[in-house]
């Protein structure tokens, strides 16, 4: 069972608005894999591009990084999924952040590579950044193509959901009244500052994150 666990949108979770909570976390010292869940035809099927794109001194790169090296933590590895993946280069690991911009296409990988065990067992700290925070839950709301979809994640969490990218606008609005009224779980509400920490069995909400329950319709109701 997973210990800790910090939902992020981006990568900005060494900002004041998470800093002061995480620096409880986050240890100098610790080691770090990453492992980047994308799977798009012009990236990742292509070892090439793969490595274009992830490897040592592109922007992305740096980008994901840069926060935990602002935490002290120097011992960062990446897990290329071209390569010889091990799930076993994970044993020592304190930290596993998985980067990921369509769920989706994160658990497809998750399957091919057969990480479930690994990641459902892993006993640090799980960060999970953007839309990849949806494995977490038992199942999450796809919306490839033009119908929405209920798919199966790794229930790491359940009976919860995640709203990411939230922006106050009226579609995101009815997007939290559709999700509250479609199961009635409580929803973890992230915007660009802000996040998730669940360590120890306690929640932590960083920045601007709020949980929207079903007690919370009519007020939601009223500002559409």
């Amino acid at each position: 069972m997973v210990q800790n666990i910090l939902v992020a949108n981006q990568t900005n979770y060494d900002q004041d608005w998470a800093a002061s909570s995480l620096i409880q976390i986050l240890r100098r010292g610790e080691k770090a894999v990453i492992l980047p869940l994308e799977y798009d035809e012009g990236w990742a099927v292509d070892a090439m591009e793969f490595q274009e794109r992830f490897a040592s001194g592109s922007d992305f790169h740096y980008d994901v990084e840069r926060p935990l090296r602002a935490y002290g933590i120097r011992d960062i590895q990446w897990m290329d999924f071209h390569g010889a993946l091990k799930s076993e280069s994970c044993s020592d690991a304190d930290i596993l952040c998985i980067v990921g911009t369509d769920p989706d296409q994160c658990m497809e990988r998750i399957h091919d590579l057969g990480l479930e065990d690994m990641l459902s067992s892993f006993h640090g700290l799980l960060i999970l950044l953007s839309e990849s925070a949806h494995i977490l839950e038992q199942e999450y709301e796809s919306e490839s193509g033009y119908d929405r979809l209920m798919m199966e994640g790794l229930g790491i969490l359940s009976g919860v959901h995640f709203l990411m990218h939230y922006d106050e606008s009226e579609e995101q609005i009815r997007k939290m009244i559709r999700m509250l009224e479609t199961d009635g779980k409580p929803l973890f509400v992230l915007s660009k500052k802000s996040g998730v920490l669940i360590a120890d069995g306690h929640i932590d909400l960083l920045g601007d994150a709020f949980i929207a329950e079903e007690n919370d319709l009519d007020e939601l109701y009223s500002l559409l």
